[in-house]
């Protein structure tokens, strides 16, 4: 599998643990607030790491550490990835798994093999082609085949028995409060429950290196703002956190 970076020690990626991080290059989506640029664009540019050298990193320190987070990119675009994750799973470390959910067929091949612990789901945008497609930067064409493949994702995840958050990234002049409880009545009617069964993660957006260029001169949420949104779309959700810097 191909790996393009490494962390050995990250105390913020995976909820309630200590966790080592690896990074898959290439995505099918152009998130235009993508940090990941590197990854995405240049991946030719980024050293590589070998299963090998990862394997033995993560044996060397497994009295240390509680997890492994496979991140990206889109890591279920790897062929090899299951593959590797077996090889996780006989050293005992469970795996946090991010991913834009257009795999749903591999992450449920994933969860049946007992290969990933704890799955984060990011939702773009209301789950409409016109919408999704501007926030997720891909063409409304290709949008179209994706979407029905997230909304199955969501579904996944919700009688998988693993542990899961969906999460949406602040997308600033792309997203507004609107579009956040579009995609909290989606989900909740999607379960027909009083409220959707499972974690949402706002997630603020702050100033770096993206995609787009434009976007590294754009402002995050205030404290107060991301506070009120959260109140918004508590009545959507089992649990609503917010999670900034």
């Amino acid at each position: 599998m191909e790996i393009k970076g490494f962390a050995p020690t990250s105390f913020i990626d995976y909820p309630g643990k200590v966790a080592a991080v690896i990074w898959t290059p290439g995505c099918n989506f152009r998130c235009p607030f993508c940090y990941n640029v590197d990854l995405v664009l240049n991946q030719l540019s980024l050293p590589s790491f070998s299963e090998m050298e990862i394997l033995k990193r993560l044996q060397k320190e497994k009295d240390f550490l509680d997890g492994l987070v496979v991140t990206g990119g889109e890591p279920t675009l790897q062929p090899n990835l299951m593959d590797f994750l077996i090889k996780v799973k006989d050293k005992n470390l469970p795996v946090k798994l991010d991913t834009n959910g257009s795999t749903p067929e591999i992450l449920e091949k994933l969860i049946d093999q007992g290969l990933v612990a704890y799955i984060a789901l990011d939702i773009k945008a209301p789950l409409q082609p016109e919408k999704y497609s501007r926030v997720s930067g891909i063409d409304i064409e290709y949008c179209k085949q994706v979407l029905p493949k997230v909304i199955a994702t969501i579904d996944l995840l919700t009688d998988s028995g693993v542990e899961y958050e969906l999460r949406t990234t602040i997308a600033p002049d792309l997203l507004t409060e609107d579009d956040f409880l579009e995609i909290g009545r989606f989900c909740k009617e999607r379960k027909g429950q009083d409220v959707f069964p499972g974690l949402y993660v706002i997630q603020n957006f702050f100033p770096a290196q993206t995609l787009n260029p434009e976007f590294a001169a754009k402002k995050s949420w205030e404290k107060e703002r991301l506070e009120a949104l959260r109140e918004k779309m508590k009545p959507f959700f089992r649990e609503v956190q917010i999670r900034s810097k």
